[in-house]
């Protein structure tokens, strides 16, 4: 089964400009990935399946754990901190969005 956790709205400690380092700022991640579902399907437990709520807890902790003076670097962690502690997530993008711009986004998947 896919699964797309969509616009999680995070504070993230991110930045290079003095600007950013005085605040955390909002940023949108997004993780879609693929899990085999049949076992939890047919148990209806949630232990035998994701709790999604997890995730987004997961993607806060990271997003505040540190400053991160680049998107790259924030996103690699999300990605490697998500493999480490749900190794059965297949087929794993994250999407974060930043709005560095008066009239705009940047987004980095």
């Amino acid at each position: 089964m896919h699964y797309h956790l969509k616009n999680i709205e995070v504070e993230a400690r991110l930045g290079v400009y003095e600007s950013e380092k005085l605040a955390p700022q909002k940023i949108l991640v997004s993780v879609e990935y693929d899990f085999d579902s049949g076992v939890s399907a047919q148990s209806d437990n949630l232990e035998d399946t994701i709790d999604y709520s997890r995730i987004e807890a997961l993607l806060h902790e990271v997003c505040v754990s540190k400053h991160f003076e680049l998107l790259e670097t924030l996103h690699s962690d999300l990605v490697l901190t998500l493999k480490r502690k749900f190794p059965q997530l297949k087929n794993l993008t994250v999407q974060i969005e930043k709005f560095p711009f008066s009239r705009g986004s940047l987004v980095v998947k």
